[in-house]
């Protein structure tokens, strides 16, 4: 008798962590700040016009909330709109002031700040693009 209410209360323990574990997957989805549609809030041709960074900005989650600044280098005939996640070289929560700028066609600068954020930052810093081509220089401004 005792085998059997413990085969069934594991049976029910492991459905119940099946369950949560699905929800957790599925919610994780919903939020993740790489699922969402981005802002494009500037676009900076290199100066041979062979790329373009583009600094994009997105908010989501609810009451909680999130918020990240996000740059890409991508072709110039990429579509600005449908921005693949392969192109990102830089992310970081919003509230960091971020400056993009080309030093030379395969040189771009990141200034960036995390001052003042309460409650820690996340960073992403890519120190090429996708193609290994250009290579991206970062400025953490103080």
């Amino acid at each position: 008798m005792k085998r059997i209410l413990l085969l069934m209360f594991a049976a029910i323990g492991l459905v119940v962590v099946i369950i949560f574990s699905g929800a957790y997957f599925v919610f994780s989805l919903m939020v993740h700040p790489e699922s969402t549609e981005f802002n494009a809030e500037g676009i900076f041709q290199s100066p041979n016009k062979e790329y373009k960074a583009i600094l994009y900005t997105g908010m989501g989650g609810g009451a909680a909330g999130w918020c990240n600044e996000v740059v890409t280098i991508q072709p110039m005939q990429a579509n600005s709109d449908d921005a693949t996640w392969k192109y990102k070289v830089f992310s970081a929560n919003c509230g960091s002031y971020t400056d993009v700028r080309w030093i030379n066609e395969s040189l771009l600068q990141i200034k960036f700040s995390i001052k003042g954020r309460s409650g820690g930052s996340s960073l992403y810093l890519n120190g090429s693009d996708y193609t290994g081509k250009v290579k991206i220089e970062y400025d953490i401004i103080k």
